[in-house]
């Protein structure tokens, strides 16, 4: 969340967001869903990155579409091995494991 508010007012920035549910998150897939279901897709990213959804008491997607989105972005994370999230690719060279901020920066001004 530090990360997402951290890119949210950077202007120069632009995020593609892809998602990689840990099996810690025990509603990381429900969150998901409902974010790939949404209309608003980047309002929904945003509300469940304000803790919005934190209270489970948004409407589950059951819809086919966003589970097998869910499952595409899922088989991306492995084949670049993701093991911890969020993980950042910056600028296609240089990748940043955790809302390590300063880090994030340095590689931006690159």
């Amino acid at each position: 969340r530090s990360a997402s508010s951290f890119l949210e007012k950077r202007k120069d920035v632009t995020r593609y967001i892809f998602f990689f549910p840990l099996p810690v998150h025990q509603d990381a897939e429900n969150k998901i869903k409902y974010i790939l279901c949404a209309a608003d897709r980047a309002k929904a990213y945003e509300d469940a990155m304000q803790g919005k959804l934190d209270d489970q008491k948004y409407e589950k997607c059951s819809k086919p579409e966003a589970a097998e989105l869910l499952e595409l972005h899922k088989q991306i994370g492995q084949k670049v091995r993701i093991s911890g999230t969020p993980f950042f690719i910056i600028n296609g060279k240089k990748s940043v494991v955790g809302a390590n901020i300063p880090e994030i920066e340095e590689a931006l001004a690159k």
